[in-house]
């Protein structure tokens, strides 16, 4: 398992966040285009189906306003990319958003791009253990890019140490977003005489 984590301020998808991509998100989808598709190519090797996951928390509508693609267009393009080459991979798709009107939005997006997507409404941490039975025995990337506070760390770390084999497969990596203002809350939290979840 690996985890890659990046740092920005905390952001809300009722904030205009999606009007227009941001540069602190530039940087994030550049590393997810970049390595996506070398990551899948070289763990699907030993995957049933040569299939790989790709798991998206915190999916958003798939698009910004200004017409630029989110992560979820992003990782449909190496999907796409994946099954045309000369020993096609298959990438399979597991988006999540909480926001009801993002979610649909996010469907219709996906409704359009000719790859495996399952889109789900609600918190990222209801859908992690059907995630984890859904991807048994294939490598999964997660992207996990919260507005606010991510999966709770029991949560997390059950994502991070899922089942392997001995040969040590399938592999697990996250490209984590966290946020500042969030984590120094939280530290403010556990100092506190009276501590909340």
């Amino acid at each position: 398992m690996h985890l890659y984590m990046t740092g920005d301020a905390s952001r809300g998808s009722g904030d205009g966040f999606f009007e227009e991509i941001q540069a602190a998100a530039v940087l994030k989808h550049g590393i997810l285009r970049g390595y996506l598709p070398v990551f899948a190519s070289k763990t699907s090797t030993y995957s049933p189906g040569r299939m790989v996951t790709y798991f998206d928390g915190y999916a958003g509508p798939g698009t910004y306003e200004d017409g630029t693609p989110g992560s979820p267009l992003i990782a449909a393009k190496v999907a796409r990319d994946l099954a045309t080459q000369r020993n096609p991979r298959v990438l399979k798709l597991f988006l999540v958003e909480k926001d009801q009107a993002s979610a649909d939005q996010l469907r219709q997006v996906m409704a359009t791009q000719g790859v495996q997507a399952t889109i789900h409404d609600g918190e990222a941490g209801e859908f992690v253990k059907p995630l984890l039975a859904e991807c048994r025995g294939m490598p999964l990337f997660g992207f996990l890019d919260p507005y606010g506070r991510g999966l709770p760390p029991p949560t997390l770390i059950g994502l991070m140490n899922r089942r392997r084999d001995r040969n040590d497969r399938p592999q697990t990596e996250l490209l984590l977003n966290f946020s500042d203002p969030m984590v120094r809350r939280t530290g403010g939290l556990l100092n506190s005489a009276n501590p909340q979840p």
